[in-house]
């Protein structure tokens, strides 16, 4: 709504009416504002906004239901925004991320930026050097997004490359998928090749596969044997046996389950102990999360 500079709590507002009459921005389903002809349905959503502007500390605004239809269809029809993972992930480039209504329709909770230059936004907003490694930012990606509580809104300037490896990365560590069954979904929801360097599908891969590793070992690792005397009548042995942890173990993952009756091969016996711990410890992910639940132990 940046033709009329309306405050967020009327870019809110339009935003809820919109959607409650079937306008989304992404997918399948889009389906645009109504046209300017509507008069009845602008004229309501104009006096929605005018009365959240009224009940607000902002400035009072007066304008008419034809000028906020066109400010709408101005502001959305450059928007191109694309649903990575339904309601909860999001990839666009630059100008549609800076778009308020569009930002408020699709429930968008914080900003994933890729850029060398500062962008100001409305929300929570996390930048990644496109100059830097990957390797060293993706970590703290993820932990951002999965401290949002709500839609992430990844955006550069071409809503690819090194981008849409960041969404990637997000959506691996969401769902436990391999780099590049990742970024093939990203490729096929975004619609458009997606022209990524060598060097960001490595650091993908390599930071996929030490995330899934570590959360492997976490969900399937078993405490130590504990030591207990074994006692028979009124006579205590010295002898000792190992008793099985009372630790419940969790079940396997879904991708690391194997039919009944069947063996574990060594294909399927999950990957190797790594030093992925030490790594954890200097970036700071906390793998106790998947898919943004905690852990029970």
């Amino acid at each position: 709504m940046d033709r009329l500079s309306l405050p967020d709590c009327a870019v809110n507002a339009v935003a809820r009416k919109l959607v409650a009459h079937g306008c989304w921005l992404v997918g399948d389903g889009f389906r645009g504002p109504p046209p300017e002809t509507d008069l009845a349905f602008w004229r309501e959503v104009a006096s929605v906004a005018h009365a959240s502007i009224a009940l607000s500390a902002a400035p009072s605004q007066l304008f008419s239901a034809l000028t906020l239809a066109a400010a709408c269809r101005d502001e959305l029809e450059v928007c191109d925004t694309s649903e990575i993972r339904p309601g909860t992930l999001y990839l666009s480039d630059i100008v549609s991320a800076r778009s308020k209504l569009s930002c408020a329709i699709l429930g968008i909770q914080g900003v994933l930026i890729v850029s060398a230059v500062p962008v100001a936004f409305d929300v929570a907003t996390h930048v990644i050097d496109p100059s830097a490694s990957l390797t060293d930012q993706l970590p703290a990606a993820i932990t951002f997004a999965r401290n949002l509580g709500g839609a992430a809104l990844v955006c550069s300037h071409g809503a690819n490359g090194m981008g849409a490896v960041v969404c990637a990365a997000v959506l691996a560590a969401t769902e436990g998928l391999s780099s590049s069954v990742a970024l093939a979904q990203v490729g096929m929801r975004r619609g458009l090749p997606l022209p990524v360097e060598r060097d960001h599908e490595e650091e993908l891969s390599a930071f996929c596969d030490a995330f899934l590793r570590a959360e492997f070992q976490l969900r399937l690792g078993e405490a130590s044997p504990v030591l207990t005397p074994k006692v028979v009548g009124k006579t205590k042995r010295s002898k000792v046996e190992a008793s099985k942890s009372p630790v419940k173990r969790p079940a396997s993952p879904p991708h690391m389950s194997m039919p009944k009756g069947k063996k574990r091969s060594a294909a399927h016996a999950g990957p190797p102990p790594s030093d992925f711990e030490g790594w954890n410890l200097d970036h700071g992910v906390d793998l106790a999360w998947h898919g943004g639940r905690g852990v029970e132990e």
